[in-house]
């Protein structure tokens, strides 16, 4: 872990209130993107954050918190996994014991299991605010176990985020939890520094495949994600479109890569398929594409195909999860695992690019309005005052610091 805060971090504001001290429980630094949105949305006067990361050492993204004040910690465990846990519940405590958060708010599952046990095991006077990122996956795949843990944590703390109406659902009709202490708020993007395209780049990927019409897919190689439902539907856009490529952006273990390949081969479409691998600048690659194609049998929020359509590319999904709610307006409901539909979608919007990319501008301005990283701070402070009362009303109590001549806020 880093150094222990110093005395300096416990100020308190120009009023003499204490802001609302947040730590953010994050499996990995270097995927912060979300978080990095929802901290530059709140003003830091009333709720200030920091985040600790299970493992990894600090990415771009979280050099770029740090520079804004944000102090980072890491468990330091080398995997995170099912062993691991055990270790990483006794680093967090102690971190907790050291920083005194007022809400601890773990991401994913690991980090959620980590801080769950972590709270059971010590005195904890501070509340737990659980964020849940994934929908019905582990139903539909019946893991009972992942399900158990999943119900007992959202239980167990305070209040649980849904990042959609989708997981609210799943979360009340599926693992018991009270309707009563789950609060939707959904994901907020930061559309004018995080999401953005580099006009050279984007021009870079069309030079690269001039004379083809590009397809885009950005996401992990899992199966929720049912790229064999894309590549099905690829075989049947080719029949129509012979010079359309897909191109699939996105981390994976080798032997889905090699799943998808034998698929690939087997329905005539390899030629026209291709692995990028991880694309540490997607924006570009997305804003390339004649079409933005997704594919998947469950979601929980889906957010490549809300930054998609926020950046104006036409884009062609099944309407799972929250989805169908989400699109509603631009987009045409298509079931999982329906090829022909998501086919008759892609082939709809290459037959008339110029209607496509002006359908597209449309919503990219009811996404951007929609999908803000102000609405989802707002969202959260909602959260924050329901748990702990109004944050603008935290009164202090104040001592001399008598080693800085300056007024700290006491803990709790």
């Amino acid at each position: 872990m880093s150094e222990e805060p110093s005395r300096g971090s416990q100020r308190c504001g120009s009023d003499g209130h204490k802001p609302l001290e947040v730590l953010l429980v994050a499996q990995e630094n270097s995927r912060v993107r979300l978080l990095a949105a929802l901290i530059d949305g709140t003003p830091s006067s009333e709720i200030r954050y920091s985040v600790v990361a299970l493992s990894g050492k600090p990415g771009p993204l979280a050099q770029q918190l740090e520079q804004r004040g944000v102090r980072l910690y890491s468990l330091g465990l080398k995997h995170v996994t099912m062993e691991t846990v055990p270790l990483g519940v006794v680093r967090l405590r102690r971190l907790i014991q050291e920083t005194k958060p007022d809400v601890i708010q773990p991401y994913l599952f690991y980090a959620s299991l980590t801080t769950a046990i972590a709270r059971a095991t010590m005195k904890y006077p501070g509340a737990v605010l659980l964020v849940r990122h994934h929908n019905a996956i582990q139903h539909l795949e019946r893991r009972r176990l992942h399900v158990m843990l999943d119900s007992w944590m959202a239980r167990r703390a305070d209040c649980v985020v849904a990042v959609s109406d989708a997981v609210r659902r799943t979360l009340v009709e599926g693992e018991e939890v009270s309707a009563d202490r789950v609060e939707v708020v959904y994901n907020g993007l930061d559309w004018e520094r995080a999401v953005r395209v580099n006009p050279e780049q984007r021009d870079s990927w069309r030079s690269r495949y001039e004379g083809q019409r590009l397809l885009v897919a950005a996401g992990r190689l899992v199966p929720m994600k049912d790229h064999d439902t894309m590549l099905r539907a690829l075989a049947r856009v080719l029949s129509r479109h012979p010079d359309v490529r897909l191109l699939l952006a996105g981390a994976g273990a080798p032997k889905r890569r090699r799943e998808l390949l034998s698929t690939a081969r087997s329905l005539g479409v390899q030629d026209h398929f291709e692995f990028l691998g991880w694309v540490p600048d997607v924006y570009d690659l997305m804003a390339a594409a004649d079409v933005f194609v997704q594919s998947s049998f469950d979601e929980s929020f889906c957010q490549t195909v809300i930054e998609a359509a926020g950046l104006g590319v036409p884009v062609a999904t099944t309407t799972v999860g929250p989805l169908a709610d989400m699109t509603r307006g631009w987009h045409p409901q298509i079931d999982a695992y329906d090829d022909g539909a998501l086919a008759d979608r892609i082939c709809r919007l290459l037959d008339d690019p110029v209607r496509a990319r002006a359908e597209a501008a449309t919503t990219a301005v009811e996404v951007r309005a929609t999908y803000t990283m102000q609405g989802m701070a707002a969202g959260y402070r909602r959260v924050y005052e329901r748990m702990m009362g109004p944050v603008t009303d935290r009164a202090s109590s104040q001592e001399q610091a008598a080693d800085e001549g300056e007024l700290t806020c006491s803990g709790h």
